[in-house]
């Protein structure tokens, strides 16, 4: 029987893929080789069927652990996300508003949970948060660009991403890196990291630690970018596109839409709006006061004004994050220990922990949403800084003397422990159980409780003591601290906010748990080889929880509220693959074979699934391959999608029915408008945000789709060291689960869609308290395109030379929508950014081009990454911008010292490439997962191995 090594080749041919090689020329070396040394089979991601040649039916790109290190990139999601595949706009470490600290990938733009994350193979229980997955363990990463349900079950819809881990390291690699920006000084980014391993006589073990820590930057502190600085809502889009915003002098295409929550209190008294006098500073937007606060009267107060050049609201943009912190502790082993000549046991352990944190700008209090007041009493006209003659029917104010902020502590652990070995001298087996487990605490800071406003804001008055006190004579609340409301920015002592101000904690909980069996080898042999197979079942559960701050639960307190959710589902699946030897060494059939996967999956929340996936791999001739798939695909809903209570979110939307939109409705709009109870002319909402509800929904069905790929791999003769692939892509899925957007919503309601109109609710001003959107198997998706690959290494008098080439031209990239009629509508967003539906970036092109020179100990990589132009709608006012393409170059340098470290320096983004401006795009107005938003930056990494 075959003795377990591992194959050293693939190692080899892994590098080589990665730098641009197709992989089946590299496996027709190593089938002489095999020949020879009686080298065993491998397995590559997208097959369960072990082979000697690597480049199989599917596309696969595969990438390196020093692919990262050249860029100076130790977040491995955003190393990923930056591939000519990826589109989308998944969150990441410069996700403030939304973000919750993790990282994730978006292939073929079709949704971060559409992709499939694994580690050797394996899923996570994180679900695919590449912050659990440190730069110093990965051996390489192989990318499926392919549906695989049919493989690993559900979820496989658009690909999967499979990282591999060392498993094999003899002696102790040290590296240090920073990182930082030259535009932004208080950027930062630090790691360290150790990996030590040994080898012996019956097996090997690694294991590694690395710590990063990266600072927060604030988007006033990227002064490279005027936008970050100002709330822009631009109105011309041709001016846009040709000069881009500005809300000055004639040339003016923009206005500064803040937020009408400003530090001095905005107040609703007689049907009036008012507005503390010295807040307005004339500059057209509304800047924090620095007063200290005092107790005002009626006379220092003036109407507020909504509208115009100089409309009194605040620009909350400079505080908020544009890159967020976090530190983090990633610890990780591999071991391998051998039983017999047949048999080996193997364990895989990492642990994750980190801290990160998102700041938002101060809370926006406001009556009409938060908790704790009725429709008609904000403040009360007996408390003693009300300075008004009457009640104050609702207020706004922006609590700057706190801050906002959302912390996460994660806690996550996954350990794999299996036995794989050989039943005969051509079938092994692989049985493991694979258990993860994640904690994650969040703390949001800066909010506010509701019942203790209400008393707060209630009667108040000054006693005999000098002391101003909560309640009425004779009916005193004990511990109530009135709140100087009215009295402008710093007129909340710490003794107020500590009466009012809340720390909420959330807690997070999830468990995977997976047991798996399986055996490949030959079933038997034709004239053109033998035919390969693998079968196998697996077990799998997942649980999660959620319990919220019991202030959320009860929707006591400011911000986004909603209940718990706890639940479980388990799936049985049987799996099955044949690989089908048609013709070898015949005219025009060097090699052909066919394919097929079959997979059952029985799972406990909606039934069973079958899918299938056929694939045909020919090869003409030595260095022509052509190859094609077809399968379907599923997703399965997940825990949060069936059960999830109703909570809040404040999605980028805007209410048609407001005044400054009246003259652009027609009369039917209107009246649809006035029936819904806005008054004639517009209600006064300047709000850029809508209070939406979101949550569960317990009848959601699988989604299901269809997956085809053609491709051909090239390799001449005439021409060492050049390779090419091209492949084209289809991926369709239908019953995608997704609500009506709030934007759509309200404007299919002021075309007459009654059922969509029911889903809104406004106050008695006509403003919208809330829109709830639920999800539903609703829509459609559709993403076609072509993939290429170029790769030419050679060698000269002056060194090595290694070039590489990966283009993706999207073709289509489709959703179904609910459109403002109400009707379902296909629309394309190829080239894009889709602000109304995804608020994703979809560019019709993305190159990345890479160049490494090898000479002595010296080398040199440069790297060119290009995204294409989009276009977009403006959010408030019609017209359209485009922006331009982007083009980012990385040069670095790297020389093996004759004392022995490795060091490198790189600058990225040399040409200082600012991101382009994105009308009303959460990311600070860009969209920091697709351009970068800090401008040139630099590294210096040192590694020395003992």
């Amino acid at each position: 029987m075959k003795n377990l090594t591992f194959r050293k080749s693939l190692t080899a041919a892994a590098v080589a893929a990665s730098l641009g090689f197709p992989a089946f020329a590299i496996a027709q070396d190593a089938q002489d080789v095999e020949a020879e040394n009686n080298i065993e089979k491998i397995q590559v991601t997208g097959s369960r069927i072990k082979q000697t040649d690597i480049e199989g039916a599917n596309p696969v790109s595969v990438f390196t652990g020093e692919d990262l290190a050249k860029v100076g990139i130790t977040d491995v999601g955003d190393f990923i996300q930056r591939m000519p595949a990826m589109s989308g706009s998944p969150i990441g470490t410069t996700t403030n508003n939304g973000g919750n600290g993790s990282v994730q990938i978006n292939l073929r733009g079709l949704g971060a949970a559409r992709t499939l994350v694994l580690v050797n193979g394996r899923r996570t229980v994180d679900g695919g948060d590449f912050q659990t997955i440190p730069s110093s363990m990965i051996e390489r990463i192989e990318v499926l660009k392919d549906g695989a349900s049919a493989v690993y079950g559900a979820d496989a819809v658009a690909g999967v991403v499979n990282v591999i881990t060392k498993k094999s390291v003899q002696g102790v690699d040290v590296n240090f890196q920073y990182r930082t920006s030259t535009e932004a000084n208080k950027d930062h980014e630090r790691t360290f990291s150790v990996v030590a391993g040994r080898e012996f006589a019956d097996g090997n073990i690694v294991f590694g630690v690395d710590i990063t820590e990266q600072t927060p930057v604030r988007q006033g502190d990227a002064d490279n970018v005027d936008f970050f600085q100002l709330p822009y809502a631009g109105f011309d889009g041709e001016s846009i596109t040709a000069n881009g915003p500005t809300a000055e002098g004639p040339n003016a295409n923009a206005i500064l839409l803040g937020s009408g929550s400003v530090p001095c209190g905005h107040f609703y008294v007689g049907g009036q709006e008012y507005i503390l006098e010295a807040c307005q500073d004339g500059s057209g937007g509304f800047e924090a006061w620095d007063g200290e606060g005092f107790v005002a009267e009626e006379s220092d107060f003036r109407e507020w004004v909504g509208s115009g050049a100089n409309n009194d609201t605040y620009n909350y943009a400079p505080v908020n994050f544009i890159q967020t912190p976090y530190n983090k502790i990633n610890v990780f082993s591999n071991a391998d220990f051998k039983i017999s000549d047949d048999v080996q046991a193997y364990t895989e352990l990492r642990v994750n922990k980190r801290e990160s944190l998102q700041r938002l700008a101060a809370t926006p209090f406001d009556t009409l949403f938060d908790p704790g007041f009725s429709d008609d009493l904000a403040l009360s006209p007996d408390s003693y800084y009300n300075p008004f003659s009457e009640p104050v029917t609702r207020l706004r104010r922006r609590v700057l003397e706190g801050n906002r902020e959302f912390q996460q502590d994660v806690l996550q652990a996954q350990g794999v422990f299996g036995i794989r070995g050989y039943l005969t001298d051509t079938w092994d087996f692989d049985i493991n159980y694979n258990y993860g487990y994640r904690e994650r605490t969040d703390i949001d800071r800066g909010q506010l409780y509701g019942p203790n406003l209400s008393k707060a804001l209630g009667p108040s008055f000054e006693n005999a003591n000098g002391d101003i006190v909560c309640g009425t004579p004779g009916n005193v609340i004990e511990g109530c601290v009135p709140m100087n409301i009215t009295g402008g920015n710093g007129s909340l002592t710490d003794e107020m906010l500590g009466y009012v101000s809340v720390d909420l904690t959330d807690h997070y909980r999830s468990q995977l748990d997976t047991f798996t069996a399986s055996t490949s080898g030959d079933l038997f042999e034709l004239p053109a080889g033998f035919v390969g197979a693998a079968f196998g079942y697996e077990y799998r559960r997942e649980w999660t929880a959620y319990s919220p701050d019991s202030g959320k639960a009860l929707d006591e307190v400011s911000g986004n509220t909603g209940g718990g959710v706890e639940g479980s589902f388990t799936v049985n699946s049987l799996f099955g693959e044949v690989s089908l030897p048609i013709l070898s060494g015949a005219p025009a059939a060097e090699t052909l074979e066919a394919n097929l996967g079959l997979r059952y999956d029985d799972f406990s929340t909606f039934g069973s699934e079958s899918t299938y996936q056929a694939g045909i791999r020919w090869q003409p001739y030595q260095g022509l391959l052509i190859r094609g798939t077809y399968g379907e695909v599923f997703r399965a809903p997940t825990i949060g999608n069936l059960f999830s209570p109703q909570a809040d979110s404040f999605p980028s939307a805007s209410d048609p029915c407001r005044a400054d939109n009246w003259s652009n409705l027609t009369a039917s709009q209107q009246s649809v408008c006035v029936a819904e109870g806005v008054p004639q002319g517009g209600n006064s909402s300047t709000d850029s945000q809508v209070r939406s509800r979101v949550g569960g929904n317990p009848d959601l069905q699988p989604e299901e789709g269809d997956t085809t790929t053609i491709g051909v791999a090239w390799s001449p003769d005439f021409l060492e060291g050049f390779n090419v692939t091209v492949d084209w892509y289809e991926i369709n899925i239908e019953n995608v689960i997704d609500t009506v957007l709030t934007q759509n919503t309200m404007n299919a309601c002021i075309n007459g869609v009654q059922s969509l109109c029911d889903n809104i609710t406004r106050g008695d001003d006509g403003i919208i308290e809330q829109v709830v959107t639920l999800p539903s198997n609703l829509t459609s998706r559709v993403a076609e395109g072509i993939d290429t690959e170029f790769s030419y290494n050679f060698n000269t008098e002056v060194g090595e030379f290694r070039t590489f080439l990966g283009w993706t031209h999207v073709l289509k990239r489709e959703n179904t929508v609910v459109n403002d009629e109400g009707n379902l509508e296909a629309v394309d967003f190829t080239g894009t950014y889709s602000q109304f539906v995804t608020g994703e970036t979809y560019p019709e092109n993305k190159v990345n081009f890479t160049t490494d020179w090898f000479w002595n100990d010296l080398t040199v990589s440069y790297a060119a990454e290009y995204i294409s132009g989009i276009d977009y709608e403006l959010l408030y006012f019609p017209g359209t911008v485009s922006v331009d393409a982007q083009v980012y170059h990385d040069l670095s340098v790297a020389y093996e010292t004759p004392w022995g470290p490795r060091v490198s320096v790189g600058v990225t983004n040399l040409t200082d490439e600012n991101p382009p401006y994105i009308d009303q795009a959460l990311g600070g107005g860009t969209d920091p997962s697709t351009y970068r938003v800090l401008g040139r930056g630099a590294f210096f990494r040192v590694s020395h191995k003992f």
